[in-house]
């Protein structure tokens, strides 16, 4: 796997949760199995009733486990029952095993009950942790740790169900010494998290991960702070092609930035707010592409916008419209093809490789590309990036990789292929797919274009999304195709929106499939039903933007896996030694 791949696969582990009700279920059921376990491994199991012996364990694990995630969303309201109650399910099954070892193995150990205050070390410096890193209660997490504690202490010294050696004072004073030890040792193990980071960066990982961790739960966009201290200023480019017709109006936009890193953080939400910004400013609908940009030019915040619309709002200002004659094509080359649409000295080209994995293109290749359209005789192209095929492989192609030239001679053979001089027609349409982000497709929708070129039809079909899967793209075209008599292709923008519910991998076609089709098909033939002649024009201009860069993506990715590589290792180690230095410690007292 790669670097990239090693670090995204982090993401795998976050998961929804059950819900409340379930949770408190699973909570209660919890404490009646372990009442009747703790009693079977005590030899109890005929002295008192299954009943008996089930409300024990209920009023030793279940019930202090309510009451610490009660109190927390009592005082802490912007905190979810949901979520509080898996953590004291957690942590209610992590102390239920260490009740049942120290019972289990009185007859093999002499300090076997030490195991108690082991279990609760644990559950203190994970409450800690979870409430501090996760639910980002950056000065209460102690509070909160330190009251589960005493919960957890109080039932257990009020409840029969375990007998200790030691006075209840010397229990408390053991129950309060074992956490701070391994509170101890939970800041040493922060601190070989941060280190690596504060040395290269000069940020907290600690932080960083909450950071994270606010904008994966809260969609909190506190983390472009820290993007904004370690970004970079860039020039790039963003192509403008608009047509207008005497209904049509419309712009295909192509900012060679990569929306993303995920959310509604950095450029993740580029596409609905430049297609917005267009249709308040120039009442024009937008086609808003995926550029050849790679995660390098992920912006460092969403205000970073405007330095694309300004740049936007001055290509279509400058733009000069010319009745259109013009032509389709495409070419291939190895595994890549390229559909060319020019319309006279300009020209559309997208850039696909699908099924295989079409991923992102570097920036210099793509002004590599650009250039050989040039030296074929095409004044001003844009070149898109379709994004259309998703494999869940973490690729990009950059300057060198053998792809990049199949994408060359690919455009090199559309632009040839494409020399007729037709009268252009266009219609479009579009479809808002709300309510779909968990399922692939953002807020900005879907926006179909047809065009005829004299014989030849063409469907273009944008989807807001992170990709598609390339059986379901194989389905879409061939229904559309076969529905409408159109050559047709599928593109994405590439949003990193809706890369939450799902992972950072959810392209479209996942879910919702055949719903998705029918609502595609039906946009496209509104889209035929409106063509009409255009007039044509186009425009590039260059502007400067702030984004994460290239230097500090492949260091920072580097950094994070080394990271995990060391912690995989270190972070048990410490917890043993701290484990073992408790038991011995809990003796002395």
């Amino acid at each position: 796997m790669s670097l990239e791949e090693r670090t995204v696969g982090l993401t795998s582990y976050m998961r929804t949760l059950p819900s409340a009700t379930r949770c408190s279920m699973v909570l209660l059921a919890l404490g009646f199995v372990f009442g009747i376990l703790l009693a079977m491994v005590s030899g109890n199991v005929g002295g008192a009733g299954l009943i008996e012996n089930a409300g024990a364990g209920i009023f030793l694990v279940s019930i202090p486990a309510f009451l610490s995630a009660f109190t927390t969303v009592l005082i802490k309201r912007e905190l979810t029952l949901r979520r509080m109650l898996f953590l004291a399910l957690v942590c209610a099954f992590l102390y239920s095993i260490f009740y049942l070892l120290a019972v289990a193995s009185g007859e093999l150990y002499a300090g076997s009950m030490n195991l108690i205050f082991v279990g609760y070390g644990l559950n203190f410096i994970l409450w800690y942790a979870i409430a501090k890193i996760v639910f980002r209660l950056k000065y209460s997490a102690f509070l909160f740790a330190i009251l589960q504690l005493a919960y957890n202490a109080i039932f257990f010294l009020a409840s029969r169900a375990i007998v200790l050696d030691s006075s209840p004072l010397a229990a408390v004073v053991k129950f309060y010494l074992v956490s701070g030890v391994f509170l101890l040792a939970l800041y040493a193990i922060f601190w070989l998290i941060n280190a690596p980071l504060k040395r290269n960066f000069g940020i907290s990982g600690i932080d960083a991960l909450s950071l994270f961790m606010g904008q994966w739960l809260m969609r909190s966009s506190d983390i472009e702070e820290m993007f904004d201290s370690v970004g970079q200023e860039v020039e790039t480019t963003v192509g403008v092609l608009a047509f207008r017709g005497r209904k049509e109006k419309c712009a295909f936009i192509v900012p060679n930035v990569h929306y993303g890193p995920i959310g509604n953080l950095g450029g993740s939400e580029f596409p609905r707010l430049i297609a917005w910004m267009t249709g308040a400013k120039h009442h024009m609908q937008a086609f808003v592409f995926h550029g050849t940009a790679t995660h390098d030019f992920n912006p460092v915040s969403t205000p970073e916008v405007e330095e694309v619309w300004k740049a936007c709002d001055a290509a279509l200002r400058k733009i000069k419209y010319e009745d259109a004659r013009g032509d389709f094509a495409v070419g291939a080359k190895g595994t890549a093809k390229a559909h060319c649409l020019r319309f006279g000295n300009s020209a559309f080209i997208g850039l696909t490789r699908a099924p295989r994995t079409t991923e992102d293109v570097d920036f210099a290749l793509g002004m590599a590309i650009s250039e050989r359209a040039r030296a074929c005789g095409v004044q001003v192209p844009i070149i898109c990036d379709a994004h259309n095929a998703e494999m869940g492989e973490i690729t990009r192609i950059d300057s060198g990789n053998p792809i990049g030239f199949e994408y060359m001679d690919a455009v090199a053979e559309a632009v040839g292929k494409a020399a007729g001089k037709e009268a252009v027609k266009l219609g479009t349409e579009s479809d808002s797919f709300e309510g779909f982000e968990k399922d692939g497709i953002g807020v900005n929708g879907l926006r179909c274009a047809a065009f005829s070129f004299g014989r030849k039809k063409y469907l273009m079909l944008l989807l807001d999304g992170n990709g598609i899967l390339p059986s379901f793209r194989r389905e879409l075209l061939s229904l559309v195709e076969n529905e409408t008599g159109f050559n047709a292709e599928a593109y994405t923008t590439d949003t990193h929106s809706v890369n939450l519910v799902r992972g950072v991998l959810n392209p479209v076609g996942s879910a919702r499939g055949r719903e998705i089709e029918k609502r595609v098909l039906a946009c496209a033939q509104k889209a035929i039903a409106k063509m009409e002649a255009v007039k044509v024009g186009s425009a590039v201009e260059r502007f400067r933007i702030k984004v994460i860069g290239p230097r500090q993506s492949s260091e920072f990715i580097g950094t994070v896996n080394s990271i995990v590589a060391i912690a995989k290792i270190a972070v048990p180690a410490m917890l043993v030694a701290t484990v073992l230095l408790v038991l011995w410690a809990a003796t002395k007292i």
